[in-house]
């Protein structure tokens, strides 16, 4: 009994010495809780903002720079037709030797296109026809979501010196333009 007593009388001093967290020491401890995670939220939600712009910019450089060197790859192999620039849009009309095909590239405030049209075997540029009649539907080649635009320039041969065509693209994302330009020389496969 004895010992039951002491183990008592123990228990309550401890308990008794034991105290917990008031109210106020709690209050404290859940606002500075709170101080953090909000802190660490903000730094989070920037970086993700961050990463979403830097993709937006990449995905509308890729769409640019492919959009360029497909135009490239095809007007090297072509003999130029014609250049038209009309209220805004551009239309560089050609002659690809490589696939014997009629295109034209046209380039509005946001897209840039590819216009084949349903002329059966041709074999030069006199047996193209550029008119709305012969022309199938244009197929963007740059990305729907991105605002890709862009002119052409041409410099025509002269002798023995080739043609060239200047490409100027501009990949639009937001507030920020980027800008790209290549000039690809004509083959001698007429002179425009």
């Amino acid at each position: 009994m004895l010992i039951k007593k002491k183990l008592k009388k123990i228990k309550k001093n401890y308990l008794q010495k034991k105290k917990g967290f008031t109210l106020v020491e709690t209050l404290v401890a859940m606002l500075l809780f709170t101080l953090i995670v909000v802190m660490v939220s903000g730094v989070f939600m920037t970086f993700l903002k961050n990463y979403a712009i830097v993709r937006n910019v990449q995905r509308s450089t890729e769409s640019a720079q492919f959009a360029m060197n497909l135009m490239a790859k095809t007007i090297r192999t072509s003999q130029v037709a014609n250049l038209v620039q009309v209220a805004g849009a551009t239309q560089l009309d050609l002659f690809d030797f490589s696939q014997n095909v009629c295109l034209r590239y046209a380039s509005t405030a946001d897209t840039i296109t590819v216009t084949f049209t349903d002329d059966s075997n041709p074999v030069s540029i006199t047996d193209c026809h550029f008119v709305p009649a012969h022309l199938r539907t244009a197929q963007q080649i740059t990305a729907p979501e991105v605002a890709v635009s862009g002119s052409f320039t041409i410099v025509p041969s002269i002798g023995p010196s080739r043609g060239a065509v200047r490409i100027i693209l501009t990949a639009a994302e937001g507030n920020a333009a980027l800008r790209m330009q290549t000039t690809v020389s004509l083959r001698n496969f007429g002179i425009i």
